[in-house]
């Protein structure tokens, strides 16, 4: 038996190993509850936060969302964009991407603990996933159960697991 996080999955789990449909099934990611308590991260100093979660690599559209972000921080100068997860070496060695993470506004919080992410969605004013290829996308879930806006690419499983209640245009943060 094999099993797909998304809609999308499943049918080309059964057409790369050739079985039957009975032998396949849909299953969900879950959260596990996290306690979302309020940030102590620079609300002062910050009208917006734009929140984006493990985009480290190259499918996950990363300097697509930078440089709208670089837009709107033209009309919104406190805008910042605070970036968490564990940045990937042989990514983010490539010298376009290397530019865009010191553009003014934009914060690398790195590798964040349970507690930490927590914070950083509460301290979120919206949650941009502009993933371009998504079997589930897990930080978009987390984002809405932290009632955190989300925008996100209409790539893949990723409308599926928004259920409707994100902004799920491509044209909002996608590759176009």
């Amino acid at each position: 038996h094999a099993a797909g996080l998304s809609a999308p999955a499943p049918p080309g789990v059964r057409r790369t190993l050739g079985i039957d449909a009975e032998k396949s099934a849909r299953i969900y990611n879950g959260l596990t509850p996290r306690h979302v308590g309020k940030s102590s991260t620079d609300r002062a100093t910050a009208s917006c936060v734009i929140l984006g979660i493990n985009l480290w690599q190259p499918h996950k559209n990363l300097p697509r969302l930078i440089a709208a972000f670089t837009r709107l921080r033209g009309e919104m100068p406190a805008l910042e964009l605070h970036l968490a997860g564990r940045p990937q070496a042989n990514y983010c060695a490539q010298p376009e991407l290397a530019e865009l993470l010191t553009r003014s506004g934009v914060r690398v919080l790195g590798y964040l603990s349970e507690a930490e992410l927590g914070a950083a969605y509460a301290g979120a004013d919206v949650v941009c996933y502009p993933s371009l290829e998504e079997g589930f996308g897990l930080p978009v879930l987390e984002a809405m159960a932290a009632g955190v806006p989300v925008v996100t690419s209409d790539a893949y499983g990723l409308p599926e697991s928004a259920g409707g209640a994100a902004r799920t245009k491509r044209s909002a943060c996608g590759n176009q």
